[in-house]
Parts: structure tokens; sequence; C-alpha cells
């Protein structure tokens, strides 16, 4: 399945409007795995 979406993105990044589809990508990647607080990692 990763493979699928690689390959996919991949294939985005090479047409002239890479620029906005990457950025959805990126945009729908940090809402779906956010990065925990620095805080958390310390107690």
């Amino acid at each position: 399945m990763l493979r699928i979406l690689y390959d996919s993105t991949l294939r985005l990044s090479a047409k002239p409007r890479a620029t906005y589809a990457l950025s959805l990508v990126s945009f729908a990647e940090s809402s779906f795995f956010p990065v925990p607080r620095m805080r958390s990692y310390f107690p």
C-alpha cells in the first residue's frame, strides 16, 4: 500500500502543478500523522 502512495506522489511531482499537489499531500500528511509536542518527551 505504501508503495502505491509513494509512486503516485512521484507521478504528481512530475506534473506542471507539482507545488500545489505536493502542498496538498503535505497538508494531508500533517493532518493524519501529527508530530507530538516536545513536552511529551520530557517528564
